[in-house]
């Protein structure tokens, strides 16, 4: 059994409204990334250390430059560069390179599916006399 501290019941409660407040308004959120995704399309010409302002009749959006990341030019050179041993600890595959890349067979040998994933938070609204009301 889990200990909860007191006055738990009050932020169930907050977080159960604002569920629902984020699930009614979830179409705003949808059309927003509706809109990011085509002004990042309208911005693929653009050269990767410029950034564009796109104006509207009321606003002006601004799509920023491509923001720098590291890449590794040669995993061979990184091999030779840290030896075996500590490449080996340091190195990540995903599930999905490795299943596409072996025989089905072999994959179910090398792949354990075990329970260490991000658990997932939701709330379900309880029929209970004077529960929390939803201010709009």
């Amino acid at each position: 059994m889990i200990r909860l501290p007191v006055g738990y019941k009050k932020l169930i409660d907050e977080f159960g409204a604002l569920e629902i407040k984020i699930a009614l308004n979830s179409g705003y959120a949808k059309r927003r990334e509706e809109l990011r995704k085509q002004f990042l399309e309208w911005a693929d010409h653009v050269p990767p250390k410029q950034g564009i302002d796109i104006e509207g009749m009321a606003f002006c959006v601004a799509v920023s430059p491509r923001r720098p990341e590291r890449v590794i030019l040669s995993m061979p050179k990184v091999f030779k560069a840290m030896g075996e041993k500590r490449f080996l600890e340091e190195c990540s595959l995903s599930v999905k390179a490795i299943e596409e890349a072996v025989p089905a067979a072999a994959f179910a040998k090398l792949i354990e599916e075990i329970p260490i994933g991000r658990r997932t938070v939701t709330a379900t609204r309880r029929a209970v006399k004077g529960a929390l009301k939803l201010a709009a």
